[in-house]
């Protein structure tokens, strides 16, 4: 099992690294492991947060379902200088992957699919918000 560990990931430059915190470790099942980019906004409430929850289903929950949300906050300032959530961007990721499967397919699959995912043009789908046409 993976412990609770800080991650480092480059930002949208490609070479300064950020630090994601570990926060929250998970307690088991549907309970989120947690992690906060501490090096944006001026309070925990607008720290962009990394949240990972894992559970069993199937038969005998063999397939095991990994979700990933990071929860980025829209931060406005108002005219006396207060800032205020006003929103939130927000990225998924969802594995559902039968455990009965050979571990280097279960790899193969896990990443070459992050790979597409972190890919120029899937990125450049996401930030113009429309699908490759």
């Amino acid at each position: 099992m993976t412990a609770l560990a800080n991650m480092t990931v480059k930002k949208a430059d490609g070479s300064t690294d950020v630090l994601w915190t570990g926060a929250v470790p998970s307690s088991g099942d549907k309970s989120p492991a947690v992690w906060e980019n501490r090096t944006v906004g001026t309070a925990p409430a607008h720290f962009p947060k990394l949240s990972v929850t894992s559970t069993g289903f199937g038969p005998n929950g063999t397939i095991r379902k990994v979700s990933g949300v990071v929860r980025w906050p829209v931060v406005v300032e108002d005219a006396n200088g207060r800032k205020t959530v006003t929103g939130y961007n927000q990225l998924s990721c969802v594995a559902q992957i039968d455990q009965n499967t050979e571990t280097a397919d279960i790899s193969e699959v896990v990443k070459q699919g992050i790979n597409l995912f972190d890919h120029a043009d899937f990125v450049s789908q996401c930030i113009e918000g429309r699908a490759a046409t």
